[in-house]
Order: structure tokens, then C-alpha cells, then sequence
């Protein structure tokens, strides 16, 4: 039987080192990533206690059983999980800031640039003859072409940007999943019942700081082993799975960022970036994208109007009048996956027809045809070598294989190829080649409404008269090879019976 000093002495003991635990606690009060401690005491008993029978002698005293931290594995989750959020939201909202300064920069914006370009042109309007006001214009309509240009370059410059701070926080991902990988090793093979608790108080410091770049859920072994997956579920793809871990990359992708395992190896493309930081920059890429789209729309068709109305007019000195502003090159360019050896060539017959809509064509094997399809699935042209758009002749050269493609997007990169045509103040066309004005001497009050149209272009297809055979035998009759367009009625025709000798006619 011990002593009361044996005793007293254990209780003494055991609370210096409880006090000790506590004042390891208030001395990382702020420490990145320490957790609180509590002790816990057990009576050190004597003898032997059955399962019903409790022993009636005098214990020894009282001893500390285990050092416990304060963590649970659920909340610790639902809080990293936070976090990831909070991440994505203000990396977004920064990057938006950001954009938008570079859109709207006070007074030297794209909208205030078009607004003095317009008002320049009225000034000519008001007054035809005045050189000032063509100079102005002229230096107005430079100025609103290097506002587009420049407002591209800086949002190039911006997505640029994202993508750099996106690849350096890929590089912080993979050394703190490699990290883990090697505590995961050492608390695998740590000795003892106990756990260690700085050991856990890294692994877990290591996955705040991975929560704050990407958004994953975590599962513990007994042993502290961490099973970190990406994503909020733990259905994901494995970041770490015991000591090996998986690595993650970024690329630029079909105009977003896209997020890859194993990159250089597997680089199997993941969507399960769902939050964190990663997430708030591939968002703000994704609106940088929309962003310079509806800027290149604008000047796309900004461009093509004024052209369109440019070209009717007359110069200072009677002169037919051509482009306002350069014609903006159009563009075919190929998928990166193509296996083919295809390639394209584009020729602009009219660039004020052609049209601004985005058109993916598909090469299908089995009819050897191109196909052309806008970007809601419906098919908008195809054809076996060349195909015609509005104002743009497309030829397909090479040999493709099946599924290849080809995205024809007029669109694209407008906006950093606005440039003005005319060199002179004179080249202005602020003269109609067709001029009303009512007679002084006309005492009613009519009005007259002129409206200038194009006529339809020619046709480049045959008569009708030279095509069909004008015989109802069928030794005489009009055989085709493959359908489509093959001839055109005349104008001035009266009546025309068209019919077929093998299936009920649709003329």
C-alpha cells in the first residue's frame, strides 16, 4: 500500500505537468497551426477488478493518461470548406476590380472614345466644308482605334497575369500535397499508442494552407494518416493517398483554364477546382474571356457598318469614298486535338456581308463532308472542299481524319485590329451620291421618301434553259450526279413546269 506521501507526491507531479500543458497552450496562443491541449488524469489503481466486482483496495495515486488535442474531424472539414469559399470569392472579386479598371480608367475609356468619334462625324455632318472639323474626326477615329487596341492589350496582359499567379499557386499545391505525403510516412511508422501531436498539428497546418488554394475533403486514419481528396466530397480524384501524392497542373484551354492530375504524364482533366483561390482565378479568366469578346463584337460590327455606309458616300473632292477602317482580318484556326493534316484558306469577297456568328466545322468521315455548325448545334452550311459563307469563300485543303475541326470565328481578336483607312481629313464621305431638294416653285406640300438598295448580285449559276432538256422523254431528260444548286429561272419568266420522270416533283 503507498504512502500518503506517494500520493500526495503523484498529485503534485501530475498537476505540474497539467499546468505545464496549459502553459504550453497560452505561449501559442498564436501560433500558426498549434491546436489546444487538455490533460487528462486517471487514478493509478492496484489489484485485480473483474467485469462485475470493483476492488476495494487503496489506489496509488493519480497520473496523467493522455495529452489530448482539441480538433474534430468534422467541424475542421466544414470550416476548411469555408474558407475555400471565402478564398474563391475574394480572388474573384479582386481580379474583377482589376478588369474593371482596366475597362474603365476615368475619362479615357472605350465608351468615351466611341462617344467623341460619333460627335466628331456629326461635326462633319453640320458642317461639310470645314477642314477643322474632318481633322478633328479624323484625330478622334485614331484615337477610338487605339483605345481598342490598347483596352485588348491590357485585358491580354490581365489574363496573362492570372494565368501566371494561377501556375505559382499549382506550384504551392504540389509541394504542400508532397508535404503531407511525408507526414503521412512518418505518423504511418511512428511508434507507441500515443500520437504525436506536433506531427498532427503540421499535417493539419499543411491542409489549412492547401484549403486556401483549392477546396478538399479530408479523412483520418486511427494512426492520423490523412486521405486528402479534391473536391468537396471524398468522391474526388486523390491529391494524397498514404505517402504518395498525385500533382496538378494548369494550361490555358479552348479560351478557360483548365485544371489537370499528373500533368506531363496521365494529364487527365479535372473539373473538381470547385473553390479556393484557383477557382476564384480560373473564374475571372473565364469573365476576362467574355469580357474581350463583346469588346471584339463591338468592334467587329462597328467596323463593318461604317464601312458598309462609308462606301455610298462621296470625299471632299467627289471621289467615291472606300473603308473607313481597315477591313479586320478573318481568321479559320484548327483544334489542337486535330490527328489530320488538314488546313484552310479563307478569301474575303465582301467584308461588309460577312456575318459575326462563330461556326465550328467537323469533318465526317463516312460522307466525307465538312460540316459547319453554330455554336447552338444547328447546321449552318457543308460541303466536301470549300463551303460558302457570307462574304467568305472557305477551302479545305490536306487530308483530315475523321472528327477533325476547324473554328471559323470572324470575331475574334477584332478589337486589336481596329485601324482607320483614310489617310486624309478630305477622305471623309460626308456627301450623298444622290441629292433631293424640292423645287422653290412647288406650291403643294408633297413629300418624297428616296432609300438607296443593292441590287442582288448575279448569279453564278447557269440558266435553267441551259441545264434541263425541254422534252418530256426520258432518253432526253437531265440526269444529276449529287444535289444542290445546279441552275437559276430567269427573272422575266412566266411559267415554268419542272418534273421528274423517277419521283413526284418538289418545284
Amino acid at each position: 500500500m503507498s504512502s500518503l506521501f506517494d500520493i500526495g507526491k503523484s498529485g503534485v507531479q501530475s498537476y505540474r505537468q497539467a499546468l505545464a500543458v496549459t502553459g504550453q497552450n497560452i505561449a501559442n496562443i498564436n501560433t500558426d497551426g498549434y491546436k489546444r491541449r487538455d490533460v487528462s488524469l486517471e487514478e493509478v489503481a492496484t489489484g485485480q477488478f473483474g467485469i462485475n466486482s470493483v476492488g476495494n483496495t487503496p489506489g496509488l495515486g493519480v497520473r496523467v493518461g493522455e495529452i489530448r488535442r482539441a480538433f474534430d474531424e468534422f467541424l475542421l472539414n466544414r470550416a476548411r470548406s469555408s474558407t475555400a469559399y471565402a478564398e474563391s470569392t475574394a480572388t474573384f472579386s479582386n481580379s474583377i476590380k482589376q478588369l474593371e479598371n482596366l475597362i474603365l480608367p476615368g475619362e479615357a475609356n472605350l465608351g468615351a472614345a466611341i462617344g467623341r468619334f460619333f460627335t466628331g462625324l456629326q461635326e462633319i455632318a453640320s458642317t461639310p466644308n470645314d477642314m477643322a472639323a474632318r481633322t478633328v474626326a479624323l484625330e478622334q477615329a485614331k484615337q477610338m482605334a487605339d483605345t481598342f487596341t490598347e483596352t485588348a492589350s491590357q485585358i491580354e496582359t490581365h489574363m496573362q497575369g492570372l494565368t501566371t499567379q494561377a501556375n505559382e499557386q499549382i506550384a504551392s499545391v504540389n509541394v504542400l500535397t508532397n508535404e503531407i505525403a511525408t507526414l503521412n510516412r512518418q505518423l504511418a511508422t511512428a511508434s507507441g499508442t500515443k500520437p504525436n501531436n506536433a506531427l498532427l498539428d503540421s499535417r493539419d497546418a499543411l491542409i489549412d494552407k492547401l484549403s486556401k488554394l483549392i477546396e478538399v475533403n479530408v479523412d483520418l486514419t486511427g494512426k492520423g494518416v490523412a486521405l486528402v481528396t479534391l473536391g468537396g466530397n471524398m468522391n474526388g480524384p486523390r491529391l494524397v493517398e498514404n505517402e504518395r501524392a498525385t500533382t496538378i497542373g494548369v494550361e490555358r484551354q479552348n479560351e478557360r483554364l483548365a485544371f489537370v492530375l499528373s500533368p506531363n504524364a496521365d494529364n487527365i482533366l479535372t473539373s473538381q477546382v470547385t473553390n479556393g483561390s484557383l477557382n476564384g482565378l480560373e473564374l475571372a479568366y473565364a469573365n476576362a474571356v467574355d469580357v474581350i469578346a463583346e469588346i471584339d463584337n463591338l468592334a467587329f460590327v462597328l467596323v463593318r457598318e461604317m464601312n458598309a455606309i462609308h462606301q455610298q458616300g462621296l470625299n471632299l473632292e467627289g471621289e467615291k469614298a472606300g473603308d473607313l477602317f481597315r477591313a479586320i482580318d478573318v481568321v479559320i484556326e484548327p483544334n489542337p486535338t486535330n490527328t489530320g493534316n488538314a488546313s484552310t484558306e479563307i478569301k474575303v469577297n465582301d467584308f461588309t456581308r460577312v456575318q459575326e456568328n462563330r461556326i465550328t466545322f467537323t469533318y465526317d468521315k463516312d460522307a466525307a463532308l465538312w460540316n459547319g455548325r453554330a455554336d447552338d448545334g444547328s447546321l449552318i452550311v457543308s460541303g466536301r472542299n470549300n463551303v460558302t459563307l457570307p462574304g467568305v469563300e472557305i477551302s479545305f485543303l490536306g487530308k483530315p481524319k475523321g472528327f477533325d475541326q476547324f473554328i471559323y470565328d470572324p470575331v475574334k481578336g477584332s478589337a486589336g485590329g481596329v485601324a482607320v483607312a483614310i489617310k486624309r481629313p478630305h477622305d471623309f464621305a460626308a456627301a450623298s451620291p444622290s441629292l433631293v431638294s424640292t423645287d422653290p416653285g412647288n406650291r403643294g406640300n408633297a413629300l418624297i421618301d428616296v432609300r438607296s438598295t443593292t441590287p442582288n448580285p448575279a448569279p453564278a449559276l447557269p440558266s435553267i434553259e441551259s441545264v434541263f432538256s425541254n422534252n418530256r422523254s426520258a432518253v432526253a431528260a437531265t440526269t444529276f450526279l449529287t444535289g444542290g444548286a445546279v441552275a437559276v429561272i430567269p427573272a422575266n419568266a412566266s411559267e415554268i413546269d419542272i418534273f421528274s420522270l423517277t419521283s413526284q416533283s418538289t418545284a
